[in-house]
């Protein structure tokens, strides 16, 4: 049980930072996780309801960040988001969808196409530590 408490809490955290990444995208939305036990989701779906009024702009930016989208009712989609799921809290790529000229994460939730010099610092610094252990 708590292996699951802790898949839970993590998907429920990746889903903060996604709902914090498409409003500062301009995007009014709300996120739901939404019971495996509902016909036609998948364990991990969530539920991502919008305003209406930037829908096609909200399904490009959903398709760049996940692979999977299901339209459910109007102005709803549903995304799996997975305990292991990250995106960029700058640009919005995940492992499933990188950068164009390819990134890695540099932090918890910055690629390296948007990292700071202080974050790459700080990463190779971490880096050097775990080779001198």
């Amino acid at each position: 049980m708590p292996n699951q408490n802790i898949a839970r809490n993590r998907a429920r955290k990746n889903a903060q930072r996604i709902k914090k990444f498409l409003q500062l995208k301009g995007f009014k939305v709300s996120i739901t996780r939404v019971s495996p036990r509902h016909a036609g989701y998948a364990e991990w779906h969530h539920v991502i309801e919008y305003d209406g009024k930037k829908g096609i702009k909200l399904l490009q930016l959903l398709q760049h960040v996940f692979a999977e989208i299901q339209t459910c009712a109007p102005d709803t989609y549903a995304v799996a988001i997975t305990p292991d799921f990250i995106i960029c809290r700058n640009c919005g790529c995940s492992d499933q969808h990188a950068c164009a000229d390819g990134c890695y994460w540099v932090e918890e939730d910055v690629c390296s196409a948007c990292a700071t010099p202080a974050q790459f610092k700080k990463m190779e610094g971490a880096f050097i530590n775990d080779l001198l252990k």
